[in-house]
């Protein structure tokens, strides 16, 4: 069955990535895309930065408002299905070179198996080499559905970064469960 990534072109030179480690119906990937997309469209002026990655073949130039689908509960075949957040990240750069896409592959999101339970995304930040080691640093934190582009752009930024956010959030357990949202 073939998917269909409906893009809208949008003012911003690079997207962020969003990337299932699991496989997910259409239905479950477009509440989230739907809940971001209600969320940034209170933003002056709207930002709309994810582009949804389902294919390591097609050309992606501007961010995902859906998927389409004849059936919405058909199972998105992810790519990245059982890998960790280094390996998404090679494959993000191998398809930015490949395609041409206009990607971040340093700083993106990821569905995984938690993500429909707790409504919720995951930013990762892998950088090549750590700044105080030889190997990749990696760097993740839970992020709510609708505030995870936000939070993404501002900790990609690093205001607030994502060791900042990541202590708000340990150092509340009561009130977050693990997982960064909005009051």
């Amino acid at each position: 069955m073939s998917i269909e990534n409906k893009q809208i072109k949008v003012s911003q030179v690079v997207t962020s990535a969003v990337c299932c480690t699991t496989n997910l119906t259409l239905e479950a990937v477009n509440d989230f895309l739907a809940q971001v997309w209600r969320e940034e469209e209170n933003d002056t002026p709207p930002t709309h930065t994810l582009t949804l990655i389902h294919d390591l073949e097609t050309y992606f130039w501007g961010t995902t408002k859906e998927l389409q689908g004849e059936d919405p509960e058909t199972v998105l075949q992810s790519p990245f299905t059982g890998l960790d957040y280094s390996e998404i990240r090679k494959l993000l750069m191998q398809m930015k070179e490949a395609s041409a896409s206009k990607l971040k592959t340093d700083w993106f999101l990821v569905l995984d198996g938690r993500s429909v339970e707790t409504n919720s995304a995951v930013i990762v930040n892998v950088e090549p080499h750590g700044t105080h080691t030889l190997r990749s640093s990696v760097r993740s934190l839970r992020v709510d559905y609708p505030t995870s582009s936000r939070y993404l752009a501002a900790a990609s930024i690093a205001h607030p970064s994502i060791n900042e956010l990541k202590e708000v959030v340990d150092g509340n357990p009561d009130k977050f469960k693990g997982i960064l949202r909005d009051d």
